[in-house]
């Protein structure tokens, strides 16, 4: 079950990362890019808060929700002024906790 959301983890990773051009014409893109990537990020965390049942340990879950804190702050401060710094730092979470749901289905 988490292959599906480290696959959408890893592919809004790659989109993020393929707009970082900061030009006029690509921050519409990036904007949406940014506020997708929340958005698996929050569905992510309501999942894992609402399932009392969850599959992955609790520390886990609790790691989860505060890297979703530091997405937020970081999506904010790129949709303001995009810099390469935030975005690879919001590609490497997402690629990071992909990699972890992917070692938790092995496990």
């Amino acid at each position: 079950m988490r292959n599906r959301e480290a696959e959408f983890l890893f592919t809004s990773a790659s989109r993020i990362e393929n707009i970082r051009h900061t030009d006029t014409e690509s921050l519409p893109h990036l904007a949406d890019a940014l506020a997708e990537n929340l958005h698996i990020w929050n569905l992510i965390t309501d999942k894992l808060l609402s399932t009392p049942d969850r599959a992955l340990p609790a520390s886990l879950c609790l790691q989860v929700t505060a890297l979703t804190a530091t997405v937020l702050r970081y999506t904010h401060s790129a949709l303001e002024a995009p810099t390469p710094t935030a975005l690879h730092i919001l590609v490497n979470l997402n690629r990071e906790l992909a990699a972890e749901f992917c070692a938790e289905d092995i496990s």
